[in-house]
């Protein structure tokens, strides 16, 4: 066989250049299954199926959150992220907050990985999440802060949620923020739970005393510390005994005071009459057998 003025000849003419075409589009088809299939490989090792990571986009997209979903896209495919196999939230910033920082931000793999919690949070998980709760993310030692858990506010970092449970995903929760959730501020800070002090709480943020307790609530002492007794002022006065009096001598144990200023001091176990007081019981007894004897014995 050879090509003579542009044709093959074997029985048929055949144009020469509609089958160079030909072979160059299969290459081409080659190339891109080759991409494809790296790019689903890449994201069915890190554990989420590769429909899932487009059903998750799709999402994002659908919502309106276009530049959040070009971010994860791009960070997927580059490496930069690592998707967890279920069991994690994104909460994805409006068009103008990602675009806003892309000329200085380049490399978005840090803020994206703040924006990834490391636990699935529905709506309805967030709800019963206190102010003050801390949520671990994907960027190390970096969580997130719940700061307003009312329904019609609900606020991470500060940042409202524009929109709950946006993605189908099972195990995946996608949420709308009103802005960058920014770890500079916000994500240094224990991950046990809200803050105890005013130095730990990041700055503008809103100081939370979680052992705070209610007026005329017990005296505890926080989860923890040694025990300590409370305060006398904290206790109530028993009934029955009376106060001591600062400066008075102390009762020596089983001695009851004299009830008379100047009366001789009772013996251990005696209980002093008052005037007027009713005889201590057997005594009236003791009494009325005493005199029936005399009685008798005079009759």
């Amino acid at each position: 066989m050879k090509c003579v003025g542009g044709t093959w000849h074997r029985g048929n003419t055949v144009d020469c250049r509609r089958l160079h075409l030909t072979h160059l589009r299969h290459a081409i088809l080659c190339i891109k299954l080759i991409f494809y299939s790296y790019a689903a490989t890449r994201a069915t090792a890190q554990g989420l199926a590769q429909e899932s990571v487009d059903s998750i986009l799709q999402s994002l997209r659908a919502a309106g959150l276009t530049s959040s979903a070009d971010a994860i896209q791009a960070a997927v495919i580059s490496g930069s992220i690592t998707l967890p196999s279920s069991n994690f939230t994104i909460f994805a910033p409006v068009n103008q907050a990602v675009d806003s920082i892309l000329p200085s931000n380049p490399d978005l793999s840090k803020v994206l990985n703040y924006h990834l919690a490391t636990t699935d949070l529905p709506h309805k998980a967030l709800l019963l999440l206190p102010i003050g709760q801390r949520i671990p993310t994907l960027l190390p030692d970096n969580t997130l802060l719940v700061t307003d858990n009312n329904l019609a506010n609900y606020s991470i970092n500060n940042e409202q949620i524009l929109y709950f449970d946006l993605c189908t995903v099972y195990t995946v929760s996608c949420h709308a923020v009103s802005g960058i959730l920014n770890s500079t501020i916000w994500g240094q800070a224990s991950l046990i739970g809200p803050a105890t002090s005013p130095s730990a709480a990041p700055a503008g943020a809103p100081f939370i005393a979680p052992f705070a307790a209610p007026i005329g609530a017990p005296y505890t002492s926080p989860a923890g510390a040694p025990y300590a007794p409370p305060p006398e002022s904290a206790l109530p006065p028993v009934i029955g005994i009376p106060p001591t009096v600062p400066g008075a001598p102390e009762t020596p144990p089983g001695i009851i005071p004299p009830t008379v200023p100047g009366a001789p001091e009772t013996p251990p176990g005696n209980i002093p009459r008052t005037a007027g007081s009713p005889p201590p019981p057997g005594q009236d007894r003791a009494a009325a057998a005493t005199a029936l004897l005399i009685s008798v014995f005079f009759i």
